[in-house]
């Protein structure tokens, strides 16, 4: 952050790096500085404007290539694979059918432990469930367009599936010690 809060564009700000990344040289810095970056010639792409009526519309949707050049389609992300197997899992439940906006938010919760695949499947699956039971409720009691939005959803959801998340390992780390 070069410019951020609480008056700290006032005073030179410093760069450094994360994870496994190199240091920056005075040469890159200077033209982070002076905005004197590379052209893009490809940037990554998913469609934004998907078909939520059946799952084989949404995968379609997600499947759909990009009509410009420039942009290139994302391969299967850890997203589209999760909501792959809920479809998948889900053929006989018609509780994934029948909400698959909500699944497909669910399914982009990020993998915030990156330890074991089914334990972020187990994540995504009980968030879905808890708010797919919420909505009900909400529905039967005629308070649905008040309580839920997709405004609400895009806060809810994260916060449940990292609530979710520090609850599953802490309930691992208790097991493994007995």
């Amino acid at each position: 952050q070069i410019a951020g809060r609480a008056g700290r564009y006032k005073n030179d700000g410093g760069f450094g790096t994360t994870g496994d990344c190199e240091t920056l040289n005075s040469d890159e810095i200077e033209k982070i500085e002076k905005h004197q970056l590379p052209l893009t010639k490809t940037i990554y792409w998913r469609n934004s404007k998907l078909n939520f009526e059946n799952p084989e519309k949404l995968i379609t949707s997600l499947e759909r290539k990009p009509e410009r050049r420039n942009l290139l389609r994302t391969n299967d992300s850890l997203d589209e694979s999760v909501l792959r197997f809920f479809l998948k899992k889900g053929a006989n439940n018609i509780i994934y059918h029948k909400n698959l906006e909500l699944l497909w938010e669910c399914c982009q919760i990020p993998d915030f432990e990156k330890k074991a695949y089914g334990q972020h499947i187990n994540v995504i699956d009980k968030v879905f469930q808890f708010l797919s039971k919420m909505i009900n409720l909400y529905e039967i009691n005629k308070l649905y367009p008040i309580v839920w939005n997709s405004r609400l959803s895009r806060v809810l959801i994260p916060l449940l599936s990292l609530l979710l998340y520090q609850l599953v390992t802490f309930q691992i780390q208790v097991t493994r010690k007995f």
